[in-house]
């Protein structure tokens, strides 16, 4: 992959401050602004607030490792600036990816991709788990996925899952996650119960899930699971 071309005139840098669109994470500040060049050019900003010189270098390669990882899936035509935080050095490296990912679709600086894809096969299920196993290398780092059900086997963005959809609702409603209990069967549920304060399987749920739970009903969801949980851990 080719090198990002850069922005290094200080007057660009202004007028991206001044005109260009914005958005901020914990770990990182990034603002974009469309040109007329057809390609995207890349700035970095790493201020000596955040440390000695060993400490902005490091904020700034991963900054540009991160832009770089990224750049297949960005529009074109636009310049982009990465403003380093104090945590951009030490922020673990999915984080840093999740949120330079999360500020680029808040931005609208990603091409538009698939937000799932379902693959069914009602005779065979084994094929199913077949190409599941086939594929785990070339999914690692691109998606993931899960089994919704015996047939049906699911391919989503990897920071989107039932566990997510937990955390975006508490903080939606402003709710501690104590508050929270998630009730599953299959595997797609495994990231919401391990998200949730409390995690329960239902009798018939699958032994992954079982394993995943905090607590194992003794109905399964056809015959009075949730009832069971709302009278043990709610009422």
């Amino acid at each position: 992959m080719k090198a990002a071309v850069t922005l290094k005139e200080n007057y660009e840098f202004r007028r991206l401050y001044q005109k260009g669109a914005s958005a901020v994470s914990p770990v990182m500040v990034l603002y974009c602004r469309k040109n007329r060049l057809g390609h995207n050019r890349l700035g970095l900003v790493s201020s000596t607030k955040l440390g000695h010189a060993v400490v902005r270098n490091r904020c700034r390669r991963r900054l540009r490792e991160v832009y770089r990882l990224e750049t297949p899936r960005l529009r074109q035509g636009y310049d982009i600036i990465l403003v380093a935080r104090t945590r951009t050095a030490t922020a673990p490296w999915p984080e840093l990816q999740r949120q330079f990912r999360r500020l680029c679709r808040k931005l609208d600086l990603l091409e538009e991709e698939p937000q799932k894809v379902l693959m069914i096969d009602l005779k065979n299920t084994g094929r199913l788990a077949r190409f599941r196993e086939k594929n785990l290398e070339w999914e690692k780092g691109k998606c993931t996925s899960f089994f919704s059900c015996r047939e049906y086997l699911e391919y989503c963005p990897l920071d989107t899952s039932k566990g997510t959809g937990v955390s975006c609702l508490t903080k939606m409603l402003n709710l501690p996650l104590d508050c929270t209990v998630a009730v599953g069967d299959e595997e797609n549920d495994i990231a919401m119960l391990n998200a949730a304060h409390i995690g329960v399987a239902v009798k018939n749920a699958t032994p992954e899930v079982k394993a995943a739970a905090d607590y194992v009903t003794e109905h399964d969801n056809n015959h009075n699971a949730i009832a069971e949980v709302i009278e043990r851990f709610i009422l």
